[in-house]
């Protein structure tokens, strides 16, 4: 598990109470519509609580509405995130957010309430006339009750929503001000209590269900494993059996799979591999199929009994064989076809004086080899390349073009403080992006909007060494030493800080500002040989 770092030390000491029916009663409604996307709906939901905790006040209620939960308790906003409510949220993936059920609940549940704000947060278009929630938040205004709406933004999805339902100077984005803006919002609400907008007191030791995944990235970017006998993989070996290549050198052809796969498991276990084979010669010939394989020698022994055609020619430019393991069918396609969803490998053999076929096009990137001494080591390299993988929508930081890594990326849109930064990417098993180099920095940087800071992994420590150094620590683990460690501030970090970058430029800001939140970078293992 990562460890908080930058933690908050203001301990919340009394008892819960039963909010008074006289105290502000706040109902909030999340757009979960595929417009939104699973990963954002989560880190907006993380970024809301956030807000709620600096802005609202201290004796608040709260109640979280959704499809799952169409009547909420009301509850102190400090038991609302104890309890992790926000986080609890189920993602519906509605093709339209439509908020008309959620709203009328409110009504049910907000009778015998005076001071009711209805927040709703979404990334869709809500205006009115002409849609079915009209009429209740119409209902809900003429009872008194306030509508915020909260925009979310996405550097990628084009323009904003279009809003129109909220109560007059109650409109808010997501933005670096958001904390200010809301809570100059509530304390000019209209509320018969006396309640003032006063932060409410979070134990930051308590606040949320905290994740244990052993998916955690540590120590910067791992090469992804090579561990041949953990990877499972479905391949298809497609053997030149025409009279271009000769029967002896046909031999020596299938002695060289044997080797390039003596090492891997095969078997039908979930996590082992599958062979199939076909013998090209004026026409391909299934020797063996993906489920005929049970197990490694077996594997070796079917190429190795694979017969020479003496074939007139082997169109391998004009098709490949693709062999769909799912339906038991086989089925022609190009090349180009089968790299959409596969990797295509080649080995050109070199013989003699003959020369090798250019084999280069039908080729997936980085996948075209010939007979050389470095085969062996090129073609382990492909495995482990093509078995490690960053799930959607995750971005794969690659040291090369050839070469990915284990590192998993993605910034997140949403405003929130540093400790709730740290908490959603640990909740979702990773931690605060490392970067530990001048490709991951430019890396990270392209997946930016330019615009915004987003915080990283780093904080520094609140005192210097007894040699004048100042240090700090990522979140994955691994240590910072100004001047020695990869950085790129633009003016010396700041003792006691956390850390932010903006256009590739790293800066110093306080922990836990409450005035200016950030936005943030997450980082994930991805999956490999190591980890299914």
């Amino acid at each position: 598990m990562v460890a908080a770092t930058c933690v908050s030390a203001v301990l919340f000491l009394t008892a819960f109470l039963v909010p008074a029916s006289g105290n502000l009663h706040v109902a909030f409604i999340a757009d979960s519509s595929e417009s939104v996307g699973k990963l954002s709906f989560d880190a907006y939901n993380y970024a809301i609580e956030d807000l709620f905790v600096q802005s609202l006040p201290n004796d608040a209620a709260v109640a979280v509405f959704s499809e799952d939960h169409p009547n909420p308790a009301w509850k102190p906003l400090d038991a609302v995130v104890k309890d992790g409510d926000f986080q609890h949220l189920t993602y519906s993936g509605e093709p339209r957010f439509d908020p008309a059920k959620s709203l009328q609940n409110v009504i049910n549940e907000t009778t015998n309430l005076s001071d009711v704000l209805v927040f709703i947060a979404t990334n869709s278009n809500l205006q009115c006339p002409g849609r079915s929630f009209c009429r209740t938040v119409a209902a809900l205004k003429e009872r008194g009750a306030t509508v915020a709406t909260f925009r979310y933004t996405f550097t990628d999805t084009g323009p904003l929503p279009e809003l129109n339902i909220a109560s007059e100077g109650f409109a808010l984005t997501s933005e670096e001000n958001m904390y200010v803006t809301f809570k100059k919002m509530v304390q000019r609400g209209n509320w018969t209590s006396s309640s003032k907008s006063t932060p409410v007191l979070v134990d930051e030791r308590k606040r949320g269900p905290s994740a244990t995944n052993a998916n955690v990235v540590r120590g910067g970017d791992k090469r992804c494993s090579g561990d041949r006998a953990k990877m499972a993989i479905d391949i298809y070996l497609l053997l030149d059996s025409s009279q271009s290549i000769g029967n002896t050198s046909f031999q020596t052809v299938k002695s060289t799979a044997s080797d390039m796969f003596d090492q891997l498991t095969f078997g039908q276990n979930g996590y082992n591999s599958r062979l199939a084979i076909v013998n090209v010669g004026d026409e391909p010939l299934l020797i063996h199929r993906l489920d005929d394989t049970t197990n490694t020698d077996a594997a070796l022994r079917s190429i190795e009994g694979v017969p020479y055609l003496d074939a007139k020619s082997a169109n391998l430019h004009g098709h490949c064989v693709f062999l769909d393991w799912e339906l038991g069918e086989e089925s022609r396609k190009s090349a180009a076809q089968v790299r959409e969803t596969a990797t295509v490998a080649t080995i050109a053999f070199k013989f003699y004086d003959a020369g090798s076929a250019n084999l280069s096009t039908l080729a997936s990137p980085c996948a075209s080899f010939t007979n050389n001494e470095q085969l062996p080591s090129q073609f382990h390299h492909l495995l482990s390349s093509i078995t490690c993988f960053c799930p959607s929508p995750w971005h794969q930081f690659k040291l090369d073009a050839c070469t990915p890594t284990t590192s998993c990326v993605r910034p997140m849109e949403s405003f929130v403080k540093y400790t709730t930064a740290q908490r959603y990417c640990k909740n979702h098993g990773g931690s605060l992006v490392t970067i530990l180099s001048q490709a991951k920095n430019d890396f990270v940087t392209g997946l930016t909007d330019g615009v915004s800071q987003f915080y990283v992994g780093l904080t520094i420590d609140p005192y210097h060494t007894f040699l004048g150094y100042t240090t700090g620590r990522w979140d994955s683990g691994d240590n910072y030493i100004d001047g020695v460690s990869y950085g790129n501030f633009v003016a010396p970090p700041t003792l006691n800080s956390c850390t932010v970058t903006k256009k590739g430029i790293w800066a110093s800001l306080t922990c836990d500002d409450e005035t200016h939140p950030a936005k943030y970078v997450c980082e994930v293992r991805g999956i490999d040989a190591d980890v299914h």
